[in-house]
Order: C-alpha cells, then structure tokens, then sequence
C-alpha cells in the first residue's frame, strides 16, 4: 500500500484529519529551510518540542516521517538541530523516521560551481571570505544571503574546483559522506536531472526518492532507475512531486492568503526572500500532470509519495480550510488509491543496464536535440564514455521518447512512447543477485538494432496485449488479472492566464490487441471502452487524462 506524506503544520494538520486526506496510510513531514531560523515556529526544533503537537501527532499516529530538507533547491543553511529531539523521534518511530531528505545535491553541487565561477573573477581555489563577497556582490537582491545550495562557503573553500567528470565524482562522493556522517546515515536522497542513484546506494542511503515534475524531463525512466536500484539493494523508493512549471516559469499558491510553507514569493516580505515567482492558483505546472504523476507513483511501486509544496497549497485558506483545486486532485487520488489498497505489482520483465562509464545519468542530456551532445553533466565526455553516452541516449530516447513533437508544454516529463512501462533500469555492476528477477537483462550499450528485437519478443511473451497508441501504459499483476493504466501525458498547455487548457483534437486512441483471451473493465475513466473486434478493444484517453482498466484474464 502507497503512504501518502502530507506536509505538517500545526494550523492544518487537524483539518487534514477532518476531511479524510490523513489516515492510516499516511505519513508527515515537516519543510524546512533557510528561513525557518532557530527559534522560528515553522522551524524544527520548535515545531518538534517535547510536548507540541507534532510530538502528540507522531505519538498518536506512528506515521513514517522524514524533515523536507537537510540542503538543495534552497540556500544551505547549517540549522542546529537539537540531537535529543532527533533521538526521541527515533526512538518512537523506528525505521518510520526516514531521516532528512538530501535535495538535488549532484546538480545543486554542480550548480554551485557554476555560480561561483561566474561571480568570482580570481580562478580557484577561493579562501571562504573570497566565496561569500563574491556571491553578496553577484547577487545584492538577496541581502545577508549566501547563494549556495549544496554546502557552506566554507565547505566549497576546502574542496578542489573539478575541472572534469572524475573530479566531479570525487567531490560528489565527498559531499555525500559527509552528509552520511552528519545525519548518521539518515538520508532520503531526492534526485532530479542528474540521477545519482549508483553513489547513493554505495554510500548506504536508506531510501531513494525521485523528484517528479516538469522541470525534469523523463519521469519514466526517473522511476524506472530507482525501482531499479532500489530493489537491487533491498530499500524503499518514493516519489517526490513538485508543481513548478508553466508560462511564465513559476509555482502555483492556492492558499488565498498566499502562506506557503517555503515562505517563498515574489514581494512577501519575509525574512529570507527568494527568486522564485509563485504567481496564484494558476501558477506552476498543471493540475492534470499533478494528478498523473500520482498515479504513475503509484502504479510504478513507489512505496510512498510526498510532494513539495503540498502543505499549504491543499486548503483555500487557515480558517474555513476549503479543499483547493491542488488539495481536490490529491483527495480524489487518496480515494482511489484506498479503493484498490493493492495495486499490484507493476511487471517489469526487462533489466536495461547502465555502464560503469555513466556513473551519473544526466537527464538533460538525453533529453538534449542536438544529434550528438558530447557533454555529460556540462563535461567533455572522454572518447568512450561518449560511445557509451549516445548508445545509452539513443536507446532510451526509443523506449521512453515520443518519435513525434510533443502536443502542450508538458510533455516531456511524462512521456507518451511506443513501449509500455516494462523495465528496470540499474547499472551493470549492481549486487550480484539483483538481475534474477528479469526475464531479459540488456545492455543499454547494445546497438539498437539489437534492442528493440529483444525487447519486443520479450514484451510478446511477457504482457497479456499488445498496446497501440501515444500513451504511457502501465501494467500491474494483480490477484484476479491486471489492473492497466494509461496516462495520455500531452494534450495541455498550461499557463497562468488559463490554468489547463487542453488542445482540440490531441485525445489519445488506444488500441489494445489481446495476446491470450482477457476482458477489460473501466475502474476510472475509459468510459468509452470498446470491442470493435475479437482481437482489439478501443478505448480514447482525453488530453492530460487517465484511464484505469481492469483487465480479467
């Protein structure tokens, strides 16, 4: 069962009870960041004190619970955290306390370098005090602010400026270390465009947490390597949702007071302001995609999901505590999500490995149009990395990828492709043991041609159908057939002067072409469903939508 982590704050928390979307599969998190200053209500050492109510929320509802984020997406900031509260928290929930989610750190630490690159004209190495003038100067709108992400100014003064991937890995696997140590290994690490997933897992993280949204391209093949690698190593993964997106680029509020928990905006006023725009209800990525990257979470066997901006965005406002448009999707995702507890096992027949020569999948780079990219992670790749590179970006482009331009602005998180969500993707030196469960293990360094026969044999005697049509198509075992999802992920074009807008003429039309004798059954959506014919069914997805089919064998 999926275990839905909703952001805790003491005003909401017991609206979130009220109205239903808090129950026994749910867990809590508190956000946390530079703002929430010692002493601060929002912060951790306030909100968690012995006798609070989140101390009364953790005792009464053992939920699994983790703290939203120890560093990344948000200036790093080293809060005290007060070790004896850490140690009761623990002691009550176990292995329920996930620990501190490790935000983006691979490309927020590249990020970094980038940044201080350009605000300092000295080359490297820079002495702590050279680092924070530096970034003052570059960035005055933002007083009293040091512009890292991944660490301090005095932790980027004692590494090595890496100048090529290798000593990227280094500093990489330095940073993360450290982190390992401060938490004592409580970690979630929550990766975005470069998938860190093989450092993480050698460094012992206990659990793997994507984050999923349209600032991300190929969210598939995001949760498709860290199923992988997850179950490779025995742990848990989770999905992270973030509703940044639209035109222009921004987040969506749907508090009518415009509270969020990030105290983040425009002009708010409060006492760490921020760069990021968060413009209404209309702002960020759409609802459609929030309610698809719910599903696709879980139907693709994430163990539980989280979301960014989810706390204060649910209810209209802290008094009446109205569902908003955002918190709607969420509660109409729960309902399902507790109709059908067990949503099977989603089947994954295929292994798709990763060489040793990408320790880090860099999503950007395979979601680049150039014919050829020869940069990784904004490094030259070396002759054979790059060989394996454009192999590894050909070959997931044609599993994962749209062979059309993609209709609406939201079509390259989610994808629509000709291959249903049938693989794991982990890298070829992973446990040994952890390939048993394939049916197929493939290299990823394989030429295509050589691919896609395999994978299509493999598919035929796999899937109970053959599907056809511009969808994402998830297929999970379950004990009286299968449940079959299928998410049509283009079709909106989302802004702040419309909200979603779905394009005319962009529906999906699948056909579903039976390989052993099966009848289906819409559960959600698909309320078109039909048999034209012995050997196809037909069914039409609207832009942005999802069908659910119950299909009996």
């Amino acid at each position: 069962m999926l275990t839905f982590i909703h952001g805790y704050l003491p005003e909401s928390f017991p609206a979130l009870v009220r109205s239903g979307l808090f129950g026994a599969d749910s867990g809590l998190k508190i956000t946390h960041c530079g703002a929430h200053v010692p002493g601060s209500p929002r912060s951790f050492n306030t909100l968690a004190a012995p006798g609070s109510p989140l101390d009364a929320a953790l005792e009464a509802y053992k939920p699994l619970f983790y703290i939203d984020r120890l560093m990344g997406g948000t200036y790093y900031y080293q809060y005290p955290w007060d070790a004896s509260l850490l140690r009761r928290i623990e002691e009550r929930l176990g292995p329920r306390f996930l620990g501190f989610q490790l935000h983006e750190w691979s490309s927020n630490l590249r990020q970094d370098w980038l940044r201080l690159e350009k605000a300092l004209s000295a080359p490297a190495p820079w002495s702590e005090s050279a680092i924070v003038e530096g970034l003052q100067a570059a960035f005055p709108q933002l007083p009293g602010v040091i512009y890292l992400e991944a660490g301090s100014a005095k932790e980027f003064s004692q590494i090595p400026f890496p100048s090529d991937i290798p000593a990227f890995l280094a500093a990489s696997r330095k940073l993360l270390q450290r982190r390992m140590e401060e938490t004592g290994g409580r970690l979630v690490a929550a990766d975005s465009c470069f998938q860190a997933a093989r450092l993480e897992t050698e460094a012992g993280v206990r659990h793997l947490m994507p984050e999923l949204g349209a600032q991300t391209p190929f969210t598939r093949i995001q949760t498709a390597l860290n199923r992988g690698m997850a179950r490779a190593w025995g742990i848990d993964f989770g999905a992270y949702y973030e509703p940044w997106g639209g035109n222009p680029f921004s987040c969506c509020s749907c508090h009518t007071g415009g509270d969020n928990e990030w105290l983040s905006g425009e002009d708010d006023g409060e006492p760490l302001a921020t760069p990021f725009s968060i413009l209404g209800e209309n702002g960020g990525s759409s609802r459609a995609l929030q309610r698809r990257i719910y599903f696709h979470s879980l139907f693709a066997g994430a163990a539980y999901l989280s979301d960014e901006h989810g706390t204060c965005n649910t209810f209209q406002d802290h008094h009446d505590f109205a569902l908003s448009s955002y918190g709607r999707v969420k509660k109409e995702f729960l309902d399902f999500a507790r109709a059908y507890p067990e949503a099977g096992d989603l089947v994954t027949p295929i292994a798709l490995l990763l060489p040793r020569s990408l320790p880090i999948l860099d999503l950007s780079f395979l979601a680049r149009e150039d014919a050829a990219p020869s940069y990784l992670m904004g490094y030259a790749l070396t002759e054979g990395a790059l060989s394996d590179a454009q192999k590894v970006r050909k070959a997931l482009r044609q599993i994962f990828a749209n062979p059309q331009p993609h209709l609406g602005n939201e079509g390259h998180a989610l994808t629509n492709s000709p291959y249903p969500d049938a693989f794991d993707i982990l890298w070829e030196d992973a446990p040994s043991g952890a390939l048993a469960r394939y049916s197929q293990v493939l290299r990823l360094t394989e030429d295509w041609d050589v691919l896609g026969p395999a994978i299509r044999r493999t598919l035929e005697a796999a899937l109970p159908l053959r599907i056809e049509g511009s969808i994402e198509a998830m297929l999970n075992r379950v004990s009286d057939g299968y449940l079959l999802a299928l998410l049509h992920n283009e079709g909106i074009e989302r802004s702040v002067d419309h909200g979603d807008r779905s394009l005319p003429g962009s529906a999906s039309r699948v056909s579903l072409h039976p390989l052993r004798p099966l009848a289906l059954e819409p559960l959600w959506g698909g309320k078109d469903l039909a048999h034209p014919a012995e050997d196809t069914w037909q069914v039409t997805v609207p832009p942005g939508g999802i069908a659910v089919l119950l299909v009996r064998l």
